[in-house]
Formats: C-alpha cells, sequence, structure tokens
C-alpha cells in the first residue's frame, strides 16, 4: 500500500498516527456546530438519519415533498436534542437535482 500503513514486504508499521487529544471518545463523533441536510426525512429513515445527526448536535434541515408531518417531526426534534431542526420548503426534483449536482463541489468546512 502506498498510504504507508504496510511496509514494502505488506507487514503493518506501527505508530503511523497520530492520537487525538482527547481522553473521552464523544467528542470525536461531534457534529456540534455542522448543518445537515436531510431530504426525505418526514418518516422512515430519512426521518432516523435526521435524529442521529441531532442527537450528534448538528442542527438539521428537514427537506421533504408531500409529508405533512415533517413539520411536526422538525419541532421534536429541536425540543429533544436541542439544536436547530427547520424545514426550509418541500422538497422539489429541480431543488433535489440543483442539490446534488452541486454537491461534489460543496466543501464541508
Amino acid at each position: 500500500m502506498s498510504d504507508g500503513a504496510q511496509d514494502k514486504y505488506g507487514n503493518f508499521t506501527h505508530d503511523n498516527t497520530t492520537p487525538p487529544k482527547t481522553d473521552r471518545i464523544l467528542p470525536l463523533f461531534s457534529l456540534r456546530g455542522k448543518t445537515a441536510i436531510v431530504s426525505g426525512a418526514g418518516a422512515g429513515i430519512g426521518l432516523a438519519v435526521a435524529q442521529c445527526f441531532a442527537e450528534a448536535g448538528a442542527n438539521v434541515a428537514i427537506w421533504y415533498h408531500s409529508n405533512d408531518k415533517a413539520i411536526q417531526k422538525a419541532e421534536e426534534i429541536q425540543t429533544t436534542y436541542g439544536v436547530t431542526c427547520m424545514f426550509p420548503e418541500p422538497l422539489t426534483l429541480a431543488v433535489f437535482q440543483l442539490i446534488t449536482s452541486k454537491a461534489k463541489h460543496i466543501k464541508s468546512t
């Protein structure tokens, strides 16, 4: 492998990473200060994903197509996890195509 994980004989090298500067695990998975956009988050898997992001500390934008209960679910997420959860507008095909076409050009911060 060329990433330095193995030597030229295929043996794994040791001590090739820098450990995090924390003695706790949960901060390593924190999404606090980030925003997640979840489409189809009015119910089902999309809702579960939105709840997981919120539980990890991310603010969540719920986009939905036709499930009007998404507004209620957004309020529940906001109350339960103490994050900002909004529902910008029902997701239209044009908006979805715009997001997916630009997603590869967006750099996460």
